[in-house]
């Protein structure tokens, strides 16, 4: 699929804090598709206040499933798992918090 006619380019977190916390400014660039799919899920019509907002979702997702596959894969290498589903998601929360 050639993605070169479709590219838009937007601004995640220009500047933002939260709280104490300051979130480097990063611009990256979106298919039209995925941009169009990002405004679907933020505003009024969406879950989301804005794109950074969204964004960040996503890539916490990602990271949760990482951490969990990760986990998973060592739990099947070493043959069992002392800890239970619910420890290993309470560790990786723990793991989230700055």
């Amino acid at each position: 699929m050639d993605m070169t006619q479709d590219i838009f380019w937007c601004n995640i977190a220009p500047g933002l804090s939260v709280g104490e916390v300051k979130m480097p400014r990063q611009s990256i660039t979106l298919s039209e598709k995925n941009n169009d799919w990002l405004k679907s899920h933020v505003g009024a019509a969406g879950e989301y206040a804005n794109k950074s907002e969204l964004v960040n979702d996503i890539i916490r997702r990602a990271r949760r499933a990482e951490f969990i596959n990760e986990k998973l894969a060592k739990a099947e290498q070493s043959g069992h798992v002392d800890q239970s589903p619910e420890e290993i998601l309470a560790e990786f929360k723990a793991d989230l918090k700055p």
